[in-house]
């Protein structure tokens, strides 16, 4: 036990435990959403994929749905951001897929996995927040796909792949991380 912070003392050994659990904190910030009816609703997720819905008022949850698909080793599922309109709640899974879930009851409206291109497979995930634009959810994945997907099917409308060399403005030359340049 005891370890050293950045710049200060040394960390009580109770503050160490033995055993350590898994990470499933709140990592991504809630979001404030208002379903159609008006009422307002605290989204929150943790990390192993538990979404929760709280009413901002009194604190009383209002449902919880888990989304995890596949959690190994404590590996969360929603460690970034969603979205909310007044329908939906949005994520992206680091099980590389997007989900939509209904606003009012927690219920899943639509699940779409995503699937890496060839020779990518192991670098699978939503590794970052959705943004969402009216009709389109748009994410970044691991395996450097940009990736649009209706916002009320889930089905996907087109992806894009960021991992190209790119030659800038001023003649410099970009080659992606784990590629091999042309020769």
């Amino acid at each position: 036990g005891g370890g050293r912070g950045p710049a200060g003392p040394p960390y009580p050994p109770e503050n160490c435990p033995a055993v350590l659990g898994p990470d499933w904190d709140f990592a991504a910030p809630a979001a404030l959403a208002t379903t159609a009816d008006g009422r307002d609703v605290i989204i929150a997720a943790q990390k192993q994929g538990l979404i929760w819905a709280v009413n901002p008022d009194n604190g009383q949850v209002l449902w919880k749905q888990d989304v995890a698909r596949e959690i190994a080793g404590g590996r969360g599922e929603t460690l970034f951001g969603g979205a909310v309109d007044s329908e939906k709640v949005y994520f992206g899974l680091i099980s590389s897929a997007h989900l939509a879930l209904d606003l009012k009851t927690g219920e899943e409206v639509w699940y779409t996995p995503l699937v890496p291109p060839q020779g990518r497979e192991t670098q699978r995930g939503v590794v970052g927040a959705v943004t969402l634009i009216p009709g389109v959810l748009l994410s970044g994945a691991r395996d450097g796909m940009i990736r649009a997907s209706s916002s009320r099917t889930g089905q996907l409308l087109w992806e894009f792949d960021s991992r190209q060399e790119v030659t800038t403005v001023n003649g410099v030359q970009l080659v992606p991380v784990n590629t091999t340049p042309a020769v």
